[in-house]
């Protein structure tokens, strides 16, 4: 009797096909078993952030916020303050993304959080993941559900992953000249 090294290969076509689909499905499965375990279990350790107050900004006419003065907060025991005139977008993403998360309303958590995110990414030194971090603790002194917070997080933190592999590690400092902090 001769024995056949590539079974599934010499088998007929509906058997091979059968083979290959269970095999993508186990592998389909598995990589969707890690995402959802890693969109569910990350970020491991968050920064101690000091009870967020409701910032003092008002919103322009094309959608940006101003501060009207000072806002200061603590992260990890390190006090941080937002000065007068700072400029924001809050959220960054489509309209409908937008309206969908919450709107971009002033009194809402996560353009507070989105406000912070964007002043350590243009106004500091601090690493992008860590700014993510603080982004998500945030987010979560807040009312916003705990899916929308793990969405958040996790479209800043695969943007922060396409900067570190373009090698943009603090993009305030080596931003282009219209990101440059104003002096």
């Amino acid at each position: 009797m001769k024995r056949r090294f590539f079974r599934s290969l010499t088998a007929r076509r509906p058997s091979r096909l059968r083979t290959c689909g269970r095999n993508l499905g186990r592998i389909a499965g598995l990589f969707l078993g890690f995402l959802v375990i890693y969109f569910l279990a990350f970020p491991l350790s968050l920064p101690t952030l000091s009870p967020l107050d409701q910032p003092p900004i008002i919103q322009k006419a094309n959608g940006h916020f101003v501060f009207q003065k000072v806002w200061a907060f603590d992260v990890d025991g390190e006090r941080f303050e937002i000065p007068i005139n700072n400029l924001s977008n809050g959220i960054t993403a489509r309209i409908e993304i937008k309206e969908w998360l919450g709107g971009n309303a002033v009194d809402s958590s996560a353009t507070r959080a989105a406000i912070i995110h964007d002043w350590f990414i243009l106004r500091t030194r601090v690493n992008r993941f860590r700014v993510d971090q603080i982004f998500y603790a945030a987010l979560r002194q807040g009312d916003t559900s705990w899916w929308k917070r793990k969405l958040m997080y996790h479209c800043v933190s695969f943007r922060s992953l396409q900067h570190r592999i373009n090698g943009v590690r603090y993009p305030g400092k080596n931003a282009p000249p219209w990101h440059e902090p104003r002096g």
